[in-house]
């Protein structure tokens, strides 16, 4: 018995050694693989510190070629010139006759614009426009030669709305990069300024994801993809984007966006800026945001039958777009200014405004009174209305052009301080339509025989500028 515990208690002790050894094993090979382990996290550590550096290194670069990119960019516009004229030539319909002859001139290859081979693959657009009537005779100056005109570019009839916005796209592409810019589109009634800025009506993107717009859209919905594409690549300077929409109806400023849609918002002077009290500004985030309040401020516009147009805009729109990066503002300014056409032209065949309360309190607005006796009906209330508009119009138009011409002419030996406040309008672009700034001016014009007088007013206005660059 004495000998089966000895070998008992020999067992016990074999097992407990063999427990231990497989303990101290066991040990040695957990502290061996968080030797390992750690050793690894201090590789990955190490690594992770390398991507650091590779990425502050890489956005440094990043930030340096954007700078050199926006310093180029910045370096072209001012080369090709901070104020631009561009003319757009609407088609003729099947009911109209005559035409507007467009050629690059023989004797003017403009220095401005590259000339290139026939069998380059650059679109290039005519500088040189030329007026003519039924007879196919020309339209000629004082001196008997043949009246040319001359703007930065000529969109002949068949230009397609995607061929228009890559020429204004440079443009959009300076106010995202920090400069204050303003896009007009000039002309009278039915040259195609609306359809130029915004394409069809209400014809718009919808689908945030879609990747297409319609080849019939204009500036405007096209602005919209093309600038939050940019901000997607430049994502790393956290640049926001705000949308506000105004109307100058009759020198008063109405908020698209308001609530109150018959407000006069007033404009105040704050550290030499000129801000507009009570603006309403929508953050939008993506394309599809951006097209329902164009949307939005599209359907709240004010229209009539002005003679000439049976829609015809009675308003200047100016839709803008704010973007905030780093502390720093920039404005770009899209604006659809009323038809330029003359008060004798509208008299004929007119219905009253869309906006009849508006309508009415012009009529109470001792600015906007024709005469002081009482309308006797709706035909003569909407003929005053109408002669209303038409003043108004015409005065911010008018000085709009004296601007033009002010902040053009780079002969002036003294910059003069242009007269922004005689109208609402130039009262709001002042801070977006100085000497630093960058214009684009697209004049409308309409092929037919017999609108030959209007657009040769609309010419002889655009081209002034040019003549003054």
């Amino acid at each position: 018995m004495s000998r089966i515990s000895e070998i008992q208690q020999e067992v016990e002790e074999l097992e407990e050694e063999r427990q231990q050894e497989q303990n101290q094993q066991f040990n040695e090979g957990l502290i061996s693989l968080l030797t390992q382990k750690d050793q690894e996290i201090l590789s990955l550590k190490d690594q992770i510190t390398q991507m650091e550096n590779s990425l502050k290194h890489l956005m440094n670069d990043l930030h340096k070629s954007e700078n050199v990119r926006k310093h180029m960019h910045n370096h072209i516009q001012i080369l090709k010139g901070n104020i631009r004229v561009f003319c757009r030539v609407k088609p003729l319909t099947a009911s109209k006759t005559g035409e507007l002859e467009l050629r690059k001139s023989s004797m003017n290859q403009n220095v401005i614009q590259i000339a290139n081979p026939p069998s380059s693959s650059i679109k290039e657009f005519p500088t040189t426009l030329e007026l003519t009537t039924e007879s196919n005779q020309v339209i000629a100056d004082k001196s008997g030669n043949a009246k040319l005109y001359h703007f930065d570019c000529v969109f002949p009839p068949q230009t397609m709305q995607e061929e228009i916005f890559q020429e204004v796209k440079p443009f959009i592409q300076s106010a995202i990069d920090g400069e204050n810019v303003c896009i007009f589109a000039y002309g009278q009634t039915g040259a195609g300024k609306t359809f130029t800025m915004e394409g069809p009506p209400y014809l718009f993107i919808n689908e945030e994801d879609s990747a297409d717009v319609s080849e019939l859209a204009g500036i405007l919905p096209r602005c919209g993809r093309f600038l939050f594409s940019e901000l997607k690549r430049l994502q790393h300077t956290q640049t926001t984007c705000e949308i506000s929409s105004l109307e100058v109806y009759c020198d008063q400023v109405r908020d698209l966006y308001s609530p109150d849609q018959h407000s006069d918002l007033q404009l105040i002077s704050v550290k030499n800026k000129v801000v507009i009290q009570g603006q309403t500004w929508k953050k939008v985030a993506n394309p599809a945001e951006f097209d329902k309040y164009l949307r939005l401020s599209t359907s709240k516009r004010v229209f009539s039958n002005n003679g000439v147009n049976e829609r015809s805009s009675r308003s200047h729109h100016i839709f803008q777009v704010k973007f905030t990066s780093n502390n720093k503002e920039s404005l770009l300014n899209i604006i659809d200014l009323a038809g330029s056409e003359r008060r004798g032209d509208m008299m004929k065949n007119t219905k009253p405004t869309q906006v009849l309360s508006q309508s009415k309190s012009i009529m109470n607005n001792s600015k906007g009174n024709i005469g002081q006796s009482k309308p006797k009906n709706k035909q003569e209330v909407a003929l005053q209305v109408l002669e209303s508009e038409s003043v108004s119009i015409n005065k911010s138009l008018t000085t709009l052009g004296r601007i033009f011409m002010m902040i053009a002419d780079r002969k002036a030996k003294v910059k003069q301080m242009p007269p922004y406040r005689e109208s609402k309008l130039t009262r709001i672009l002042q801070d977006s339509l100085s000497y630093e700034t960058k214009t684009l001016m697209i004049v409308n014009v309409c092929s037919g025989s017999e609108n030959a007088q209007q657009t040769k007013e609309s010419l002889n206005f655009a081209s002034q500028a040019m003549l003054a660059y």
